[in-house]
C-alpha cells in the first residue's frame, strides 16, 4: 500500500469536520423540534412553556452529558489532537491514519479506543523503563 499524502489526509480530516458541523445542526434541529411539538401539542401558558423548555434543556444536556459525545463524529482540531498525541507511537498513530483512510468517520468511541490503547503503550513503556532502571543498578 502506498503511503497516504499529507493533502489526502488532511482532505478526510476535512470531510470529518464538515460531518461533524452537520451533525451538530442535525442535533439542534432535532432538540428544536421537540420544543416546538410540546408546545403546540399543549398550547400552554408562558410559565409552563418556560418550564417545559427548561426541561427539555436538562434532559438533552443530560443525554450528551451522559452519553460524552461517543457517537459525534470527531472535528478536525480533534484529529489532529489525537495525532499530535500518538506521534512517539507509530503503530497506534497508523491505527489512527488507517481509520481515516478507510472511509468511515471518526467518533468518540473511536476516540476512546485509541486513547486505551495510547494508555497501556505508556504504561508499556514505563514498565520497561523501570525494568531498564532495575537491570542498570543490579549490573
Amino acid at each position: 500500500m502506498a503511503q497516504p499524502t499529507p493533502e489526502k489526509i488532511l482532505a478526510i480530516i476535512d470531510d470529518h469536520d464538515r460531518a461533524q458541523k452537520k451533525q451538530r445542526n442535525k442535533n439542534v434541529f432535532i432538540y428544536l423540534c421537540l420544543c416546538l411539538a410540546i408546545i403546540a401539542t399543549f398550547r400552554l401558558d408562558g410559565v409552563a412553556v418556560l418550564t417545559i423548555l427548561l426541561g427539555v434543556s436538562a434532559i438533552a444536556f443530560f443525554l450528551h452529558y451522559v452519553e460524552s459525545g461517543k457517537g459525534q463524529i470527531l472535528s478536525s482540531d480533534r484529529i489532529l489532537s489525537i495525532l499530535a498525541q500518538t506521534k512517539d507511537y507509530p503503530t497506534i498513530r497508523r491505527k489512527v491514519v488507517n481509520r481515516l483512510l478507510s472511509g468511515s468517520k471518526l467518533t468518540g468511541k473511536d476516540e476512546e479506543y485509541i486513547f486505551s490503547e495510547l494508555k497501556k503503550a505508556e504504561q508499556s513503556n514505563e514498565r520497561e523503563k523501570r525494568l531498564q532502571a532495575i537491570k542498570e543498578y543490579t549490573s
